[in-house]
């Protein structure tokens, strides 16, 4: 009987050591994930595109512009600016004719897409730049609507 006891008490024992222990989920970090989001719009008539990527990180945009406009030079290059309000302000380094250059380029958040602004400029630093932000025409310029990215 002594002996009975002794392997069910051992059983018990080996049972309890044998079961698995659940893994308490480990508490993940406070770090703040990025929200960044890829957009892409286009602008076509006739044979002029305007290709527009923006690669926004809440405030901040990178991204990528290329102009190809029928029998005019054509030009491609990176954005790097930010928004405010409903204007994305940016430095375009691009190329053309075989050289780099960099220009401010701003653009108008619409209902249906981004709106570039034109307007006096000036250079500075090597940098062509709008004069004011303020006094940019956006009626003439070509509305830029969403698409889906490749």
């Amino acid at each position: 009987m002594k002996a009975l006891k002794l392997v069910f008490f051992s059983g018990i024992v080996l049972c309890a050591c044998s079961v698995e222990k659940k893994d308490t989920p480990i508490e993940e970090e406070n770090t703040p994930t990025s929200s960044l989001s890829v957009e892409c719009y286009q602008y076509v008539q006739n044979k002029d595109t305007v290709q527009l990527q923006l690669n926004i990180d809440d405030k901040n945009v990178t991204g990528f512009l290329k102009y190809s406009f029928f029998e005019k030079d054509k030009s491609s290059g990176e954005l790097k600016g930010r928004i405010e309000d409903s204007l994305l302000i940016a430095d375009y380094t691009f190329q053309a004719e075989g050289q780099t250059s960099v220009r401010e380029v701003i653009f108008k958040m619409s209902e249906d897409g981004w709106i570039e602004g034109y307007g006096p400029i000036e250079e500075s630093n090597g940098k062509i730049k709008m004069k004011s932000l303020d006094s940019l025409d956006y009626s003439l310029s070509k509305q830029l609507r969403p698409i889906a990215c490749n």
